[in-house]
């Protein structure tokens, strides 16, 4: 495994103001990158807020109340509770069902328009310099009606992060991701070099592609002009 340090270019990220976290697939670790830039700024002395405005795959509480997984690491990553008044700005919806958003919205009889979304968007973002928006899977994602987290960064005028989930197929993920960003001339603020195989894999010799992946992205992002940002190892988790 690699024995290279993390990091996070707190400035970039800064500088970007507004960011979409979009990921090369869904479970890659947009989640855990959105935390650890949270932390970051936080042990830095910065200030930052974050939202996933959808999450699907929540459980309920004891109370029956819908609790997503991915908000509760935000939130405690925010030094947030439930009883905090602005936990409850951390989202726009919460589904149960472990599908795409758009069809969680028609599985569970929700009724809301993109117009409501983009809305609630601009406003949760009004006076924060520092802002992550965590998106679900990645950026071509269907939400609601056939818009999707590409349509979400352009109406809500965002910067976009992907964060690269190391595994064999992923370089081809990431070229995708960056020609459409390029396509629909969506800013990209860089990406995040997740590292998520797991030792027992190394053990099993299922890395090859994990020890090549990050130099060959450099050089596949390098035609788009997108640069790393960030690297996230195992050893980090």
């Amino acid at each position: 495994m690699s024995i290279e340090s993390d990091y996070l270019n707190l400035d970039a990220i800064a500088e970007a103001g507004h960011l979409l976290v979009t990921g090369t697939d869904t479970g890659i670790g947009k989640t855990w990158t959105t935390v650890k830039i949270i932390e970051e700024f936080k042990r830095n002395g910065k200030n930052i807020s974050a939202v996933k405005p959808i999450e699907t795959g929540c459980d309920k509480d004891e109370s029956g109340e819908l609790v997503g997984s991915d908000i509760e690491q935000i939130s405690e990553a925010l030094g947030l509770s439930r009883e905090d008044p602005e936990y409850r700005n951390l989202f726009f919806k919460l589904y149960h069902s472990p599908v795409a958003p758009s069809v969680a919205v028609e599985r569970e009889g929700s009724s809301w328009s993109w117009n409501n979304l983009v809305d609630w968007l601009n406003q949760t973002k009004v006076g924060k310099d520092n802002f992550l928006i965590e998106g679900a899977g990645g950026l071509l994602v269907p939400i609601v009606n056939g818009q999707t987290f590409a349509e979400l960064a352009q109406e809500a005028g965002l910067k976009v992060l992907v964060v690269f989930g190391s595994r064999l197929g992923a370089i081809n993920q990431a070229a995708l991701t960056f020609e459409v960003l390029r396509s629909r001339g969506l800013p990209i603020a860089g990406y995040v070099f997740n590292q998520i195989a797991k030792p027992e894999e190394a053990a099993e010799g299922r890395v090859n592609a994990d020890q090549t992946n990050r130099e060959l992205l450099k050089k596949v992002a390098s035609r788009y002009e997108v640069e790393e940002i960030g690297y996230l190892s195992w050893e980090g988790k």
